[in-house]
This record gives C-alpha cells, structure tokens and sequence, in this order.
C-alpha cells in the first residue's frame, strides 16, 4: 500500500491527489488562496476514513496492484477563502414561492485582511481599508480577521471582479463594457460624479464563475440553512443558526460597541458564520431605483433588525458609518 499525504485547504482536492499517486518524488502546487498542495508517499496506510471540513480526511482507492490511502491534512493558509455549496431547491421566501439554482458562499463575511491584500493599490480610488475599527479588537481575537466595513456597494463589486481574475475566474460584473476594473475609472461617491451612470448600469453575469455578490433570494436562503434548515426544522429561526441571538450574532446587547473577529459565534445549518449581526453583508439586488439592499444586521443594532427576514437598504455609493461590509457566493453551474 502507498499513503499519498496532501496539505491543502479543502477535502475536495482528493481527486487532484489521485493524478499524482504514482510518483515516487513528492509533488507541489499552489492554490488560488496562498496554500500549498504537498503531495509525497509516506508508506504504509491504514484503514480509511473520511472526514469532512478541516483535519484529515482518508479515503482507500482500489488501484489494482495496490491500494492508495490519500490524506488530506487541512492546513489554513494566512487568511483562507474557503466555499460551502448551498445546494438549490423551492422555498417560501417572503409569502412567495422561489427556486434557487446551488451556489457556492463563503462561511464568513470578507476580512481586513483579505481586503486589503487585494484593494491595496486598485485603480477604482478605493481605500485598501476603509473600515473604522482598526486597531483595539476583543480581547482574544484577531484585528485582521475582523470584517471589513464601511464598503461602498461599488467598492464590493469592484472586489468581486479583482478576485476572480487574480484566481483565473470569469469576472461576473461589466461595466462600460468591460469586467476589468482597471477600465471602469473611480468609484463613485455621489450621484454626481463621473461616470456615475455608467457604473450604476453594471451588468451581472450569473452564468460566469466568478465572483459576486448574492442576491437577496440567495442570501436568506443560505441565512436560514437553505434545504437543510428545511429539514431539520432549523428554516424557522429567527436568526441566523438559533432562535436565541446570543447564539450567533454580535449586537447592540453583547457586542460592546465594535465589531467582532469573523467566526466566532455558533454557525448556522449550513456552517454559515455571521449571517445576522456583526456587519450588514450588501446583495445584488436594487430595492427602487436609489438604493440597494442589505442583509443581516450588525453589531450596533436590536435584536429586530438582526433577524433572517429583516431587510435594509442603503444608496451603493455610500460608505455606512462602520457597519456595511459584504460576503462572496459564486454560481455553481
């Protein structure tokens, strides 16, 4: 037998490993968040197990002349972006009946960190970090896995795009008939700012495999656990993961007047972090012709406005004092 041992991020590299089992010398490639995939033969292998999430994850594969136990070992890189697929379904959402196609959404809502290694230097005018709360977390967390907040709408999508051409992805989002951001000039301010018209016009492109933001149909239905919540009942919670918002949310009544390190609070159905109170996450949609909506409440508000159902708007050129930040979902198609 041959143990095949892989460092990687995701349990789904397990295919990839198996491209590599015959090599006798070990085998390295980059991933798109900054890890490393390590691949080496380590001897004998015991009996197989499979684990999903973060630790180990073994799986025996009949080869023929021998069998092959792949490892993975999950080894976070510095601030990784890791994915849960929200598989679709029907829903009541709102009083209306809706079918969602399966996407893939981030656990946890965008960081400093993550921000500013990416916005650092963006030709859009756009603050590497725009947020607030920089400095003076709670006590046991980290500054830089805080979210970011006071994100402009336009700041997000120009993110989005940034993101999925640095990992080799369809950008989702045109704009003056480009999805390069480098082409879309600064990001608007106010209504009367150059180019203004232009960039509210953006088009979506939910057929890409980019990133984007979610749309509001998407983001409660992930909120409440999507076809798993409907299941094991947990569709009905009031907030995001719990009936008891303490569970999962940092607001007005536990969260000390700031924001909170992204995943600290119990997760929902889906291993969702966050999805009520911490900081509002912006969505695709347009709510009138003015403002686009805002999901989930955030850490300076009541229990009403941090509920599942709960919806907020905001003009997308605005930067909201420092409670706007945003979470990335990706089409699965």
């Amino acid at each position: 037998m041959k143990k095949i041992c892989v460092t990687s991020v995701v349990s789904l590299l397990i295919a990839f490993v198996l491209v590599f089992a015959g090599c006798e010398q070990p085998v390295t490639a980059g991933l798109n968040n900054g890890g490393s995939v390590a691949v080496e033969e380590t001897g004998a292998a015991g009996e197989g197990t499979t684990e999903t999430g973060s630790g180990v994850v073994s799986v025996e594969v009949d080869t023929g002349d021998d069998d092959v136990i792949v490892s993975v070992v999950v080894v976070e890189p510095d601030d990784p972006f890791t994915t849960v697929k929200v598989e679709g379904g029907s829903c009541t959402l709102n009083g209306k009946e809706v079918t969602l196609s399966s996407f893939w959404i981030s656990p946890y809502e965008v960081t400093q960190k993550e921000f500013v290694s990416l916005m650092t230097g963006n030709q859009n005018g756009i603050e590497a970090n725009p947020s607030s709360f920089t400095s003076n977390p709670a006590a046991g967390e980290v500054q830089e896995r805080r979210p970011v907040e006071k994100v402009r709408w336009y700041d997000a999508i120009v993110y989005c795009n940034l993101l999925s051409i640095k990992e080799g992805l369809t950008p989702c989002y045109t704009i003056k008939g480009s999805t390069d951001p480098a082409d879309w000039g600064t990001s608007p301010t106010s209504t009367g700012a150059e180019d203004y018209d232009n960039w509210k016009s953006v088009t979506c492109n939910f057929n890409a495999d980019g990133y984007r933001l979610p749309t509001e149909a998407e983001w409660e239905y992930a909120a409440r656990g999507g076809q798993t919540g409907i299941t094991d009942g947990s569709w009905d919670n009031t907030y995001s993961g719990s009936g008891t918002i303490d569970d999962v949310a940092w607001y007005t009544g536990n969260s000390d007047r700031k924001t909170h390190e992204v995943g600290k609070k119990q997760a929902n159905a889906l291993g969702l972090y966050d999805m009520s109170g911490n900081v509002w996450e912006w969505c695709w949609d347009w709510y009138d012709s003015r403002y686009r909506i805002r999901r989930g409440g955030d850490w300076s508000l009541n229990t009403s406005s941090c509920t599942v159902s709960y919806q907020s708007v905001n003009n997308p050129h605005i930067r909201d004092y420092n409670c706007g930040g945003f979470r990335l979902v990706r089409s699965a198609r």
